[in-house]
């Protein structure tokens, strides 16, 4: 039985060598987008949200949001395999070393994993409606990067949005 399981586990470790794309260098096309969302605090040219952080990529995923690509840190393999089973198969997935991925997110200490997310789009009366689900944690955490970022905050997992007073005027 242990001989089977370690089999499977290897087998499993594999595949998920096969779908990880190393990436090397700066000019990768995927590279720029999410360095210039995440310094810009703003969405890409198609739309997509920067996310970084195991929990919230792995939210991302089960909430069915569209996700472009998904970038692993080179040290966070384990992650890797956790995660690529359950992202669809036309998903970029892409390794890359410790320094080019802590280049890339503005994290001070990265949790190995990041993506370009599309984000889902709700009428004003949609939110108010909307209580609890499964992608307003992503949705939340994109808004979050978006208004603290350019305020000079680093915002994580823990920065809430009731932290933030918004001020609507005609």
């Amino acid at each position: 039985m242990l001989h089977i399981q370690m089999k499977k586990r290897s087998e499993h470790a594999a595949s998920a060598q096969e779908r990880l794309r190393r990436i090397e260098g700066r000019h990768n096309p995927l590279i720029k987008q999410l360095r210039q969302a995440f310094s810009r605090s703003e969405l890409t040219d198609s739309g997509d949200c920067p996310i970084e952080g195991f929990r919230i990529v792995e939210e991302a995923i089960r909430s069915g949001l569209r996700i472009s690509a998904v970038f692993f840190r080179e040290s966070a393999q384990d992650r890797a395999e956790r995660l690529l089973p359950q992202i669809g198969a036309q998903v970029e997935t892409l390794l890359l070393p410790d320094k080019l991925f802590d280049s890339l997110v503005p994290s001070e200490s990265p949790q190995g994993v990041a993506a370009l997310v599309r984000l889902n789009t709700f009428s004003l009366d949609d939110l108010i409606e909307r209580q609890r689900g499964g992608s307003q944690r992503v949705q939340h955490a994109c808004l979050v990067h978006m208004i603290a970022t350019p305020f000079g905050c680093r915002p994580d997992e823990q920065f809430m949005l009731r932290d933030v007073r918004l001020h609507v005027s005609d």
